[in-house]
């Protein structure tokens, strides 16, 4: 006899022939009465969940989970909190979300606004120590905070000014 649930297995036409006639037989005439089509109707209504699960949480209860959440998760609190251990593209995130986006590049003047959904000037860390100190950066705009990455660079690579 061969393994039907084996990986790549394929029915033959006549296997085929035969799911499809007993299906055919086992729901023929067997369809649900008006009474229950009514009641599985008046049990979806409203219910914007896709997953299958027909309920919905009453405000109350809502309010209830929110306030016992208010304040987890922020900060200190949340199980993911890095301290002062956090890495360059978490300090920025973070100082962007406390201090917004920076007005202009410090070094060429360029105003700041959106770009294709994007902010065009970024807080650059001054000394690259990645604090949360909103004095350890500046605002610069892309070519410049490049130009500033690239430098000090150059002067760590070496040890002399360029």
């Amino acid at each position: 006899m061969k393994h039907l649930f084996i990986k790549g297995h394929k029915h033959s036409e006549e296997t085929k022939r035969k799911i499809g006639l007993a299906n055919s037989i086992a729901l023929k005439g067997k369809h649900p009465s008006e009474e229950t089509r009514k009641k599985l109707s008046l049990s979806h209504k409203g219910n914007t969940n896709t997953l299958g699960m027909h309920w919905k949480m009453r405000e109350k209860t809502k309010k209830r989970i929110g306030f016992a959440n208010k304040g987890n998760g922020l900060y200190e609190k949340n199980a993911n909190w890095k301290g002062d251990k956090i890495g360059c593209g978490g300090v920025h995130t973070w100082i962007r979300r406390h201090h917004g986006n920076p007005t202009h590049c410090e070094d060429c003047g360029l105003e700041g606004r959106k770009i294709n959904g994007r902010w065009n000037i970024d807080w650059s860390s001054i000394d690259h120590n990645y604090t949360r100190n909103k004095e350890d950066y500046i605002g610069r705009c892309q070519k410049c905070h490049k130009k500033y990455d690239y430098i000090l660079l150059k002067v760590k690579e070496y040890g002399k000014s360029i």
